[in-house]
């Protein structure tokens, strides 16, 4: 394998192996592999298209597997995970990278769901990609969306709780950075105004959060093991928290940015009443 010297990008990641989170007929699991996919909106229709690496890029296979529950909300459920490998798909005979550490990858979650959520997952790595250049800044950082339609007798394990998700024949990923604990609400004057400050860094990029709940609302990850944040030059200093759970925002140019920002800051004073 080539030397990499500096962490992977975030578009770097075209195939996830998940080792422990599909079983089959006999309740066996079994080890699943992934391809990334881009979501395309057109005429308010979301299509998943298999993305085809790029000729000369370096792609990486990374195989994780689940490692506790984070957390389940209203398009599925979001799991952390141990990284176990990563291979270099552009090298025609790569060396297996054990256990990846921060010099490849920071901690990271899955956010899982079955057919029935596939397209709120679409929509929430669509704003992830719109929100490109705030990923560390005010949102984790995305390393993609990826799709396995399941074979006859497979079913996803952590969703057979839900008999709305159990039978659905898709599994859908979103790959996400593991940021910290989610909001108290008792937070100091200080907290809140950086709160405040995140999302008018969201409405700079016109994307209306219509979920805002202290659950969506998490500190930064902490540095080590995670990234440090990255510099935010509209507020001239590194923020402490980071927005999640975009599958319910929308993206709005009929509204000024200080409208946006106006929404956001009213849902916030509503939080905190």
């Amino acid at each position: 394998m080539a030397e990499h010297s500096q962490r992977l990008h975030e578009s770097s990641i075209s195939l996830l192996t998940i080792t422990n989170l599909v079983v089959n007929s006999q309740g066996e699991t079994i080890p699943v592999s992934l391809e990334r996919c881009r979501p395309e909106e057109e005429d308010g229709k979301l299509e998943c298209v298999i993305l085809d690496p790029k000729p000369g890029a370096t792609t990486f296979e990374l195989e994780v597997s689940v490692k506790d529950d984070i957390g389940y909300g209203r398009c599925g459920i979001v799991l952390g995970t141990k990284l176990e490998a990563l291979w270099d798909l552009s090298d025609p005979d790569p060396d297996e990278i054990v256990s990846p550490g921060p010099e490849y990858l920071p901690p990271l979650v899955l956010k899982v769901a079955g057919e029935s959520n596939m397209d709120h997952l679409g929509k929430e790595a669509l704003n992830y990609g719109w929100l490109r250049s705030l990923q560390g800044v005010a949102v984790p950082r995305y390393y993609g969306w990826f799709n396995l339609s399941l074979q006859e007798g497979q079913s996803i394990s952590r969703l057979q709780a839900s008999d709305e998700d159990s039978n659905n024949r898709v599994l859908s990923i979103l790959v996400l950075e593991r940021v910290g604990d989610h909001i108290t609400l008792k937070e100091s004057e200080d907290d809140i105004e950086d709160i405040r400050d995140v999302f008018r860094d969201i409405s700079l990029k016109y994307v209306v959060h219509r979920d805002i709940r202290a659950q969506n609302i998490c500190q930064a990850p902490k540095s080590p093991p995670g990234y440090a944040g990255e510099y935010c030059s509209f507020h001239e200093r590194i923020h402490d928290y980071r927005i999640i759970d975009f599958d319910a925002s929308t993206l709005s140019k009929e509204h000024t940015r200080p409208v946006i920002s106006s929404h956001h800051i009213v849902e916030i004073g509503t939080l905190y009443r």
